[in-house]
């Protein structure tokens, strides 16, 4: 199996490596009424916070969805939206492109549109996605870009070249269970919760008797565990051993007992 890295396969992978897996190999899912409302309300905010962003530029200054990036980056638009790329195994679409006041083309930086009122470091690993993909097109190589969020359109710029080795190595994580059709160690996580494949993976935690079932044992504790050969519940309880009790306590209830006589 071979599939397209996209920014929403990037984005399952940084919440969860199983369900990076589960997605570029088409399990059947059940979207939640929560993912479909937060997917309608970042759809919403991306038209809103493009029409803010363009403001009162004149069309002829616009590229919006142009059938080729490359073109439309050699053409100096001051604002290129709903870019679409494909280079190589990847295959992205990149909310805006500005180019800041300059004659070089390739100061071009892109831009996410986030609904959220808080930045998070997922974000920034997805906005510096994109730069990796302009700077593999060899159109431009940009050291930063910017998060417009928020009902504000709070924008903040944030330098994505430190950003972009912890992408590549998702990025190689993705290919290599994507070819080798390997599946990735089960973990279920806080992201579950929110997850359109939370039962599929509850129920094979439950099949496996997986130790991401105890929710009160962190991913590295598992791995730990997995280092001495334990990989279950049933196996973790027989590890467990009851406290000795103290000789003061066992003297201190013999001398009661006798008191008592």
């Amino acid at each position: 199996m071979s599939t397209s890295i996209t920014t929403e396969l990037l984005a399952a992978f940084l919440n969860c490596r199983y369900k990076a897996f589960l997605k570029a190999t088409n399990t059947p899912s059940t979207t939640s009424d929560f993912q479909q409302l937060e997917t309608t309300l970042q759809q919403e905010f991306v038209q809103r916070a493009r029409q803010h962003l363009l403001g009162s530029l004149p069309a002829d200054q616009v590229s919006h969805a142009p059938k080729s990036l490359a073109r439309a980056l050699h053409r100096e638009h001051s604002i290129i939206t709903n870019a679409h790329a494909a280079i190589g195994d990847l295959s992205v679409c990149i909310d805006a492109l500005v180019r800041p006041h300059s004659k070089s083309s390739c100061e071009y930086i892109p831009v996410r549109f986030v609904c959220k009122e808080k930045v998070v470091r997922q974000d920034k690993l997805l906005l510096a996605f994109w730069g990796l993909c302009l700077a593999r097109m060899g159109n431009c190589d940009p050291r930063f870009g910017k998060i417009i969020y928020g009902e504000a359109f709070t924008p903040t710029k944030v330098r994505i070249d430190t950003l972009i080795s912890s992408v590549e190595h998702s990025l190689l994580d993705i290919a290599s269970f994507s070819k080798s059709n390997a599946a990735p160690q089960l973990r279920l996580n806080g992201h579950c919760s929110v997850c359109e494949f939370q039962q599929h993976c509850r129920d094979h935690a439950l099949e496996t008797d997986d130790l991401s079932l105890l929710r009160t044992i962190k991913d590295q504790e598992i791995t730990k565990l997995n280092a001495k050969g334990i990989f279950t519940t049933t196996q973790l309880s027989y590890t467990y051993r009851p406290r000795r009790r103290r000789k003061k306590a066992k003297s201190l209830s013999q001398n009661t007992r006798r008191a008592e006589r």
